[in-house]
């Protein structure tokens, strides 16, 4: 059952996860705080940029198209599998990434005033 996603768009999830806890342990290395990563917006937006970057890679890799020619009528078939996210197309989400992170970076910012 794929409610969520069609074809490879569980990548998008996976890969912002993934973006998200590499910073978070990168954080906490780096800076002995555990708290650091939550207070702080910058290692956020890092996170979603370079899952924005990832997912955009990623998807220049899954156009995958096939032209077929039916013999009898001479019919040109196109073939494409999807690949979505709540049912956007998984080469929208590297900007909606951005956007979000952007945003997350903004209101962490604010709260730290």
């Amino acid at each position: 059952m794929h409610l969520f996603w069609s074809g490879r768009g569980f990548l998008v999830p996976a890969i912002t996860f993934a973006s998200c806890l590499a910073m978070e342990l990168f954080v906490r290395a780096t800076y002995h705080d555990d708290k650091y990563y939550q207070t702080h917006g910058w290692p956020v937006l890092g996170a979603f940029l370079v899952s924005a970057f990832a997912v955009y890679i990623i998807s220049r890799g899954l156009v995958a198209r096939r032209e077929l020619r039916d013999i009898a009528t001479g019919e040109l078939v196109i073939l494409q599998q999807e690949h979505r996210f709540l049912f956007i197309h998984v080469r929208y989400w590297p900007a909606i990434l951005c956007v979000v992170g952007i945003v997350l970076f903004v209101l962490a910012e604010r709260k730290g005033l």
